[in-house]
């Protein structure tokens, strides 16, 4: 069997409607063709043992550590990023994946907005969040030709 493409899904998870929409990459990669073909790191589930117990800063390094653990194992990043600002974290993981040579996926919330320069430089392809979602550019299993 072939090996599953390793998907880190980057974007902010602070409140219900950023949570909701990586709730809706998530499902656009586990659904039909696609379930069988990509491991997706997404990484508002994963804690760190005891985090409530660890000073900021440490718990801010374990988080560090992991998500760029998770990264360096990646094969390609799914991003979303919300009009002209999305965070930080968000940000630093686009910048980081790019570095990295990983192919980027950019999904942007509002394309006529004001996007912020760098994050759209560094992906390989920016899309319409919700026309992507809705597979409305292409049969969204030609996504494996990326890898």
């Amino acid at each position: 069997m072939e090996d599953k493409i390793k998907v880190y899904v980057a974007g902010p998870f602070f409140h219900d409607g950023e949570r909701e929409r990586i709730e809706m990459v998530r499902t656009f990669f586990n659904s039909g063709e696609r379930k069988d073909r990509y491991d997706l790191f997404v990484p508002m589930d994963h804690f760190i043992p005891d985090g409530e117990k660890m000073s900021n800063m440490d718990w801010a390094k374990a988080v560090f550590k992991m998500d760029t653990e998770a990264l360096e194992k990646s094969d390609m990043m799914v991003a979303v990023y919300d009009k002209h600002y999305s965070d930080s974290g968000t940000a630093w993981e686009l910048g980081y994946a790019y570095g990295l040579g990983i192919p980027v996926i950019l999904l942007c919330t509002d394309l006529d907005a004001d996007n912020s320069i760098m994050p759209v430089v560094a992906a390989d392809t920016v899309y319409d969040f919700q026309k992507f979602i809705n597979e409305e550019y292409f049969d969204a299993n030609t996504i494996n030709s990326l890898k």
